[in-house]
């Protein structure tokens, strides 16, 4: 038995981790023209220069060792549902007993003028978009983002972090329209507002100006307002990524059809995640690949949760969790509470639950001076070092003394040079495994901005503690092997 898996997000490796516990035994491919294994709720934090390429992945290293899994790195051009084949892009063709399509979905550059032949538009889907920005993002200062979405707004945050210019333009007239309120949204712009982000609502883009470098260096929204910009990020939609399927009997209305098993209208072909159109968030999207997984193992397992619009967010210390579309029509019942901690919001039709709304205020830790300390330390690290080398200095300074002050008592200068050479071996030691295994930098800090500081900085003093140890270890060996007469 072979278990083939297009796609390696929540839902692909999910089932593949599913079909391994029920079925030891089996054969498992899975197929993705990814590099590398990430979590697209994450690429923010890779703009941002929290995360690389490694630290985005949500498995283990070793995961498909471990797993007994062949991980193939290729594109997938079509499936052969009668001889139930994948043919990749360099012509293998790879047979199946089951076949699970995980394959995600693409981001929609919108029908702008010259938006989808610029050099500088992009769009924000995969680890692949997220390194592109993240490469042109190096030499742009003014950043325009089309779509106030959770994507939209988490390449602004991204953005603002590395003390760009961002504009946000978003035809709606409030941010986050599908998961926020006109209070909650609200409270999120003026956050982002505080932290220096422009907000433009309610318009849309009309023209563009593109000159020979086929770079958009501005746009002109409904309303005549020009904004000039380096780069645009595009969030406003995806599509299901289906381009393998074309040619195959695989229904598909946009999204691939499935019932409710998540099997497809070809036999033993089952489709899980955004591609199928279900919900498009990541809870959900695991969930439908341990469901596929479950009945591609022959265990007949219905998808009951189909409900998509659920989301939790935060921004700048500010969490939230919506459900539902939190629109009341005639005859709902809306309960609103609110306080200095917290904003709730529920709709209530004919007694049940519709919509719910909850956002807690500074719900992470806050350190009122920690970001005055930060900004001090930023603009000043010259004093930080200057102090550093005066430490070094100081210490040798004090060693130098006490060696003086015990040379009268030749019985004593062994254990001095003892006790010194066990605290410069105590300075040394597990600062620099510290240094040299970067275990600062994995550090998951949010904001970038606590981030930065701590990884930077620490990174810093852990090596000035290295290099500390390293001379009282020397002056503790001048101390034992070098005489000096007594007077």
């Amino acid at each position: 038995m072979t278990h083939v898996i297009i796609g390696t997000g929540a839902a692909g490796i999910t089932a593949a981790k599913t079909i391994r516990k029920l079925e030891p035994d089996v054969r498992i491919i899975m197929i993705s023209s990814d590099e590398y294994v990430h979590s697209r709720c994450m690429l923010h934090k890779y703009l941002s220069h929290e995360r690389n390429e490694k630290t985005l992945s949500f498995i283990s290293e070793t995961f498909f060792d471990d797993a007994h899994i062949t991980w193939l790195n290729y594109q997938v051009l079509h499936i052969d549902t009668v001889k139930q084949q994948v043919e990749l892009e360099d012509r293998t063709k790879i047979h199946y007993d089951r076949l699970l399509i995980a394959t995600g979905a693409e981001s929609v550059i919108p029908p702008i003028m010259n938006f989808r032949e610029a050099k500088n538009v992009f769009g924000l889907r995969h680890l692949s978009d997220a390194q592109k920005i993240r490469s042109y993002a190096e030499k742009a200062d003014r950043i325009l983002i089309v779509g106030s979405g959770l994507v939209g707004m988490d390449a602004a945050y991204a953005f603002l972090e590395q003390k760009k210019e961002v504009t946000v333009l978003e035809m709606a007239d409030r941010i986050l329209p599908k998961q926020l309120d006109e209070t909650a949204g609200r409270a999120y712009q003026q956050l982002f507002e505080d932290h220096g982000c422009k907000f433009i609502l309610g318009r849309k883009t009309m023209l563009s100006t593109m000159p020979e470098t086929d770079e958009i260096t501005s746009v002109m929204l409904d309303d005549g307002t020009l904004i000039e910009c380096d780069m645009i990020v595009a969030a406003a939609g995806v599509r299901p990524s289906t381009a393998c399927l074309n040619g195959s009997n695989i229904a598909v209305d946009r999204f691939i059809k499935v019932d409710e098993c998540l099997k497809t209208s070809c036999d033993h072909v089952y489709a899980a995640g955004d591609v199928n159109g279900i919900a498009g968030i990541w809870p959900s999207a695991m969930k439908q690949g341990q469901t596929a997984a479950y009945n591609m193992c022959g265990i007949k397992t219905p998808y009951e949760d189909r409900y998509g619009m659920k989301n939790t967010m935060n921004f700048y210390g500010l969490t939230t969790l919506s459900i539902g579309d939190g629109i009341a029509d005639e005859g709902d019942e809306v309960i609103v509470q609110e306080d200095s901690k917290c904003y709730k919001k529920a709709i209530l039709r004919d007694g049940v639950l519709k919509s719910i709304l909850i956002d807690l205020y500074k719900s992470y830790l806050s350190f009122p001076y920690l970001a005055l300390v930060i900004d001090v330390i930023n603009t000043y690290d010259g004093i930080f070092l200057i102090a550093a080398a005066a430490l070094v200095v100081l210490i040798g300074l004090a060693s130098f003394l006490l060696y003086r002050l015990y040379s009268h008592y030749q019985g004593r200068r062994r254990y001095f040079s003892y006790a010194l050479s066990a605290s410069g071996l105590m300075c040394f030691a597990l600062p620099f495994f510290i240094y040299i295994g970067k275990f600062i930098d994995k550090i998951s800090l949010s904001p970038a901005y606590f981030y930065n500081f701590f990884t930077s900085t620490l990174n810093s003093y852990m090596l000035t503690f290295v290099i500390v140890g390293l001379v009282m270890i020397v002056l503790a060996n001048i101390v034992a092997y070098i005489k000096f007469e007594r007077k």
